[in-house]
C-alpha cells in the first residue's frame, strides 16, 4: 500500500498491485473453503466469517470465534451480545477437537454471568 501525504495531517492511501493480488487470493480462498468438508475446514477458521452479535445465523452455516476456531450453527437464531459461542453449545457445534475441549471448559463458567 502506498501512502502519499496530501497536506499536513492528511494522508492518502492507495492500493498497489500486491494489495490487489492479496485481496484476490483471500477472496478465492474464502470461496474455496466453503466447499471443504468440516474435517478439512476445521483448522481454517480464519477463512470463515467471524461470529458477530446481532447477526442472523442459519442452521448449517460455519462461523469462527475470535480465536479462529470453527463451528457449525445448529439452529437458526440471531447472535446475542453476552452469549459467546462457548456459552451457547445448543446453537453451535465445534468442528475441531481442540475447540470442543475449550468449549467444555468454558461452559463450566458460563452460568456465572460471563
Amino acid at each position: 500500500m502506498r501512502a502519499i501525504q496530501q497536506e499536513r495531517g492528511v494522508i492518502l492511501y492507495t492500493k498497489d498491485r500486491e494489495d490487489l493480488v492479496r485481496e484476490a487470493v483471500v477472496a478465492l480462498a474464502r470461496r474455496s473453503a466453503q466447499k471443504l468438508s468440516d474435517e478439512e475446514a476445521a483448522g481454517l477458521g480464519g477463512l470463515f466469517d467471524p461470529w458477530k452479535p446481532g447477526k442472523p445465523y442459519t442452521a448449517g452455516t460455519r462461523i469462527a470465534d475470535a480465536q479462529g476456531n470453527l463451528y457449525r450453527v445448529t439452529q437458526d437464531h440471531v447472535g446475542e451480545k453476552g452469549h459467546p459461542i462457548a456459552c451457547t453449545q445448543s446453537l453451535y457445534t465445534p468442528l475441531d477437537t481442540e475447540a470442543d475441549d475449550r468449549a467444555a471448559k468454558k461452559s463450566e463458567t458460563c452460568g456465572s454471568g460471563v
